[in-house]
């Protein structure tokens, strides 16, 4: 998943160098870069970009009141080589799984798009702009 560094205050401005520096907590519930001093819990900024309502139901609260049938709208976008992939794809599946929804998302190298693909023209910075991409 990715959540845009100009949507979190304390890194709007940094530059990729300082932005890749992150330190992810032994509990996995938080991210820090040590040279900025920011600290950020992961469910606090979920709630923040998405919404209480999102948070909630990732929680497996009563929010979501129905199942989706499928989750093949859903865009999971990564580039060959990526180290943070697998373990993103682990968390995604989980919380499907959790939530009792289906993991039939589509799954998307953005390198083997055709130029005219419109899914390859997202920085990995901006990705939540179009909705159901990630």
């Amino acid at each position: 998943m990715t959540i845009p560094s100009q949507a979190i205050g304390d890194l709007a401005d940094a530059p990729p160098s300082i932005l890749s520096a992150v330190t992810v907590s032994p509990a996995a519930d938080a991210l820090a870069w040590r040279t900025l001093g920011v600290d950020i819990y992961i469910p606090g900024l979920l709630e923040h970009v998405f919404g209480t309502r999102f948070l909630m139901a990732a929680v497996g609260s009563a929010a979501q009141t129905s199942t989706p049938s499928s989750m093949k709208e859903l865009t999971f976008l990564t580039r060959e080589g990526c180290v943070n992939t697998p373990d993103m794809v682990i968390n995604l599946d989980d919380a499907l799984k959790g939530l009792g929804w289906p993991n039939d998302y589509q799954y998307v190298d953005i390198g083997k798009l055709g130029k005219t693909d419109v899914r390859g023209r997202h920085s990995r910075y901006d990705r939540l702009r179009s909705s159901k991409i990630i």
